[in-house]
C-alpha cells in the first residue's frame, strides 16, 4: 500500500493538483490511502481527513503532538504490509515522520518550493524538521530549480534524490480559435514572489509604446494586502485603469472562462528571501488551453523548451523583451493564434507517468 500525506485532490493548489494527478496514475496498479485535510469529490480513493491545514504546521509544528495520534492508530488498525511506503507530497507533513515511521518501508518527499526552505531557516521548526529529515529514504524535486534551491538542505548521503518535472495530463480543449480581444491573464495570488508589480510595469511599458488595444486580468486571491494597496497605487499612477484589472478570487469554472477569453498568460515571479516558485503548474495549463506563455527565469518552469510562436522565458524585469513579445501577440490578431503543439505536453505527460512509478520502486 502506499499511503500519501496531502492537503486535499484537485485542482485548489499545486500541491492537491500533484497529488490528484500522481494517485490517478497510479492507483490501478496500487492500494492508495490519502490521508488529508479535506475529502475530495473528484476521487474514488479512500480518503482519511485527518490533517490541519497545512500552513497551521508552518506557524506551530508542535501541533503534530496533539494529532498523530489518530493516525498512529489508524495505520495501526489497518494493518499494512511490509513493504508499504509513505509519500508526502506536502512538505509541513513532514513533521508526522517521526511517529509513523516504522510502518513505512520506504519513505518519499516531494519538495516543490519555499516551504522547505521556511521550514529550516525558521527558529520555531528549524530543529524539528532536520530531526524529520533523517527518516526518510528519498525527495523527488519538482524542477532543477528547486533542486538548485533547497539542495543543502537535504544533503544527507543516504538519501535517493531525484528530479522528476512537473507534467499535467493534456486535455482536449476547444480553445484554439482566434482571440477576438488582446486579454493577457494571470492566475496567482497576490503577493510578492509571484512578481505582479513587474506585470505592471510591463503594462505600463506597452502603453507607453503606443499600444491600446489590450488588458492585464490579474486573477488571484489577496495574501498580502500592503502589497496590493502598492500595485493598485502604481494601476493609478500610471493611469492603467482601463488596461489593468485585477478579479480577485475565481471559482474553477469562471477561470475556465477567463482562459477561453485570453490569448497569452504571464507569470513574472521572482525570488524573494525564502519564497520563490519551485515549479507553476500553471504555465503548462495555460500551454494545453493554447495560450502563448511568458515564463519567469526565476521559476522551475525556466527549463520548459518552447519555440518563440508560443512562448518565452525572460528575467521578470527584462521589461522591452516582454513588450516586443506581447506587441507580436497584439499585431498578429487577424492570423490564426499561435498554438502550442499538444505532442509536447503529450510526451511530456508520458515521460512523467514513467518516473513517477519509478519512485515506488523498493
Amino acid at each position: 500500500m502506499i499511503v500519501f500525506f496531502s492537503d486535499t485532490l484537485g485542482d485548489e493548489s499545486g500541491w492537491s493538483k500533484y497529488s490528484f494527478d500522481i494517485i490517478n496514475i497510479i492507483k490501478n496498479k496500487e492500494n492508495v490511502l490519502v490521508i488529508c485535510v479535506k475529502k475530495s469529490l473528484n476521487s474514488n480513493v479512500k480518503q482519511l481527513e485527518l490533517l490541519r491545514d497545512p500552513i497551521q504546521y508552518v506557524k506551530n509544528p508542535f501541533l503534530v503532538l496533539i494529532d498523530f495520534y489518530n493516525i498512529y492508530k489508524v495505520l495501526k488498525e489497518i494493518s499494512l504490509e511490509d513493504n508499504s511506503i509513505l509519500h508526502i507530497t506536502v512538505e509541513p507533513f513532514i513533521f508526522f515522520l517521526p511517529f509513523i515511521k516504522k510502518f513505512f518501508k520506504k519513505k518519499i518527499l516531494t519538495v516543490h518550493g519555499s516551504y522547505s526552505l521556511i521550514l529550516y531557516n525558521a527558529l520555531r521548526s528549524k530543529s524539528f524538521f532536520k530531526f524529520s529529515l533523517k527518516f526518510l529514504s528519498s525527495v523527488v524535486y519538482v524542477s532543477p530549480y528547486t533542486k538548485k534551491k533547497t539542495n543543502y538542505i537535504f544533503s544527507y548521503n543516504f538519501l535517493d534524490k531525484k528530479i522528476i518535472y512537473n507534467s499535467i495530463k493534456p486535455t482536449p480543449t476547444n480553445n484554439l480559435l482566434k482571440k477576438k480581444k488582446n486579454q493577457f491573464l494571470t492566475i496567482a495570488s497576490i503577493k510578492k514572489r509571484k512578481g505582479h508589480h513587474h506585470t505592471i510595469e510591463v503594462a505600463r511599458k506597452l502603453l507607453e509604446s503606443g499600444c491600446k488595444d489590450f488588458c492585464f486580468k490579474i486573477i488571484g486571491s489577496i495574501s498580502d494586502k500592503e502589497y496590493f494597496e502598492i500595485l493598485r497605487k502604481k494601476v493609478k499612477e500610471y493611469k492603467l485603469n482601463k488596461f489593468v484589472f485585477f478579479q480577485g478570487f475565481l471559482d474553477s469554472k469562471n477561470i475556465k472562462k477567463e482562459i477561453i477569453k485570453s490569448k497569452l498568460f504571464i507569470m513574472l515571479s521572482e525570488d524573494y528571501f525564502d519564497y520563490f516558485e519551485g515549479y507553476g503548474l500553471v504555465y503548462l495549463q495555460a500551454l494545453n488551453n493554447g495560450l502563448n506563455v511568458v515564463i519567469s527565469k526565476e521559476s522551475g518552469a525556466s527549463h520548459l523548451k518552447i519555440p518563440y510562436s508560443t512562448g518565452i522565458v525572460c528575467a521578470p524585469n527584462d521589461y522591452s523583451s516582454i513588450v516586443r513579445y506581447l506587441k507580436n501577440i497584439i499585431e498578429s490578431k487577424n492570423k490564426k493564434n499561435f498554438i502550442f503543439h499538444n505532442n509536447f505536453l503529450s510526451k511530456n505527460w508520458e515521460n512523467y507517468k514513467k518516473k513517477i512509478f519509478s519512485i515506488y520502486k523498493i
